[in-house]
């Protein structure tokens, strides 16, 4: 599967998905991180797709596609709209640390190695804030966002990204 494959799966399956779950209200409502439901939409939209190996939790690999891609997958909470604003970077970088994770040689047989990941809630004035400080912590990357609306309005942003040099 390609990246542009992969993406297309993102746009076209996972990503209505996320915007028609009211199961997420109260996820969104009290910024509560959502993985293991995400992990298990991704996985669906993924054998609607293809008939690959798709392997949860294969070592230590949120989700492996047979040999040819080892994906980490994350949500992150952004402080955006609180009255009391904590370091969203905090959160870029347990992304990045997966992201080396993958790097290390007990995964070098994935012939691509890859990261999914929401942020919410990103109101729209502040996208190019939230973009900059994702540029600044997670480079080497190519990485592709798209903008999502949930359920009850709040706005987000999923990210597909693909390693192509050491992190």
């Amino acid at each position: 599967m390609t990246f542009e494959q992969l993406q297309n799966i993102i746009q076209n399956s996972l990503i209505p998905k996320i915007q028609n779950k009211n199961g997420l209200k109260p996820f969104l409502q009290k910024k509560r991180k959502f993985e293991g439901w995400l992990k298990v939409e991704l996985i669906d939209s993924l054998y609607e797709e293809t008939n690959n190996n798709i392997l949860p939790e294969e070592n230590r690999i949120d989700i492996s596609i047979a040999q040819e891609w080892a994906l980490e997958l994350k949500v992150l909470t952004s402080s955006f709209g609180r009255l009391k604003r904590r370091n969203n970077s905090k959160n870029i970088e347990n992304v990045r640390k997966d992201l080396k994770k993958l790097q290390k040689d007990r995964y070098s047989n994935y012939k691509n190695k890859g990261v999914v990941f929401i942020a919410f809630p990103i109101p729209i004035n502040n996208r190019n804030e939230w973009n900059e400080i994702i540029n600044q912590k997670l480079h080497n990357l190519v990485l592709i966002s798209y903008a999502i609306k949930f359920c009850d309005n709040t706005r987000g942003l999923i990210y597909i990204g693909r390693i192509t040099q050491n992190i």
